[in-house]
């Protein structure tokens, strides 16, 4: 098997767009919801959530597009982290 980043931009893409379909816009908000003791809890949750991703996305932008790998897996690694995984 050949590695990701071998793959053509046209099949990564189309990758995407199928677990993007499939996967529910409200996955996340029940992940943290599910995972939060009480509403204060679930609303720091959300608010590191969102800073965090504020500043990964800025990190992205600054250092271009090659980092994006980078930057969605400690994206990953972070929502992981806060529902506690």
């Amino acid at each position: 098997m050949t590695s990701r980043k071998d793959w053509p931009v046209s099949v990564l893409r189309r990758v995407f767009l199928d677990l993007k379909a499939e996967t529910p816009t409200w996955l996340l908000s029940r992940e943290l919801w599910a995972a939060s003791a009480d509403p204060t809890d679930w609303w720091r949750k959300v608010q590191t959530y969102s800073r965090s991703l504020a500043v990964m996305s800025i990190v992205g932008y600054i250092i271009g597009r090659r980092a994006c790998a980078c930057v969605c897996a400690c994206a990953g690694w972070l929502v992981g982290w806060l529902v506690g995984w």
